[in-house]
């Protein structure tokens, strides 16, 4: 019985545990937060963070936004040396194109973070969701061509009462154990 209970407390402490060890890795990774800026217009700032990106070479990243949830992409602060151009959704010939936040890298810098900021027209309901993100390396000097290296989905900031909730479990654990 008590080897039992040592069991289930350890598998428990481990799938508690497994986020951590799962992210430690230097995969590059898009998260942000959300802010509503006016409710009556569904204005809100998003605030996107990308850590352990790689730009040992001419690198960017995208991030598409899709048509029908967005309207009036606006960057409205970015990290300086990123050099970033937005394309707005729109509907070309009958057909609802996604919008795009596209940025270049100062190429030769390694692993490096970025903070950037945008606001927008959120048409969904809630809150705005998460996006699709490609990270890319251009082949040659001509921009021509690129590499998608990356592709995912930007995550959410854990918020505090998520964080706090996982520490008190297993605060319960440690102590318990001890028992």
């Amino acid at each position: 019985m008590k080897f039992a209970r040592k069991t289930v407390l350890g598998i428990f402490t481990l799938l508690l545990t497994f986020p951590f060890i799962a992210t430690s890795a230097t995969a590059a990774t898009i998260s942000f937060a959300t802010t509503v800026l006016d409710t009556e217009n569904d204005l809100w700032q998003i605030d996107y963070k990308i850590d352990d990106f790689d730009a040992t070479m001419s690198s960017g990243y995208e991030i598409i936004f899709d048509y029908g949830l967005y309207e009036n992409i606006t960057l409205t602060g970015s990290s300086a040396e990123w050099d970033a151009l937005i394309l707005q959704p729109d509907l070309i010939e009958g057909v609802g194109d996604d919008g795009i936040l596209d940025a270049l890298a100062p190429s030769g810098t390694g692993l490096m973070s970025a903070n950037f900021s945008l606001t927008v027209n959120w048409l969904g309901d809630g809150t705005p969701a998460s996006q699709e993100f490609n990270l890319y390396h251009i082949d040659g000097d001509d921009y021509d061509s690129y590499e998608i290296v990356s592709s995912g989905t930007t995550s959410p900031v854990p918020e505090p009462s998520t964080l706090m909730l996982m520490f008190s479990g297993l605060a319960c654990t440690v102590f318990l154990r001890k028992k």
